[in-house]
């Protein structure tokens, strides 16, 4: 598994997990993390009402976003 340990990204979601906010995570560079329930970027887009991204993986540079879908962008991936 990759490092996570000092990221930023890993802290903020865990604060939204223990705010219960229903969330779910995409990270493309693992298989599993035993506090986040990983899903596909197809899964995400399928289900989500907002998409926030923390971490600009290039796997996030093609995704098409329909409309519905609320984004807060904090890595300028959607501005490429």
């Amino acid at each position: 598994m990759d490092d996570l340990r000092e990221s930023p990204a890993v802290e903020i979601a865990a604060e939204l997990k223990n705010s219960r906010i229903n969330i779910v995570t995409v990270e493309p560079n693992i298989k599993n993390h035993p506090d986040f329930e990983l899903i596909s970027v197809d899964d995400a887009v399928d289900t989500a009402d907002i998409m926030i991204f923390l971490v600009a993986h290039r796997e996030f540079k093609h995704i098409n976003l329909p409309s519905h879908i609320h984004t807060l962008d904090f890595c300028g991936i959607l501005n490429h």
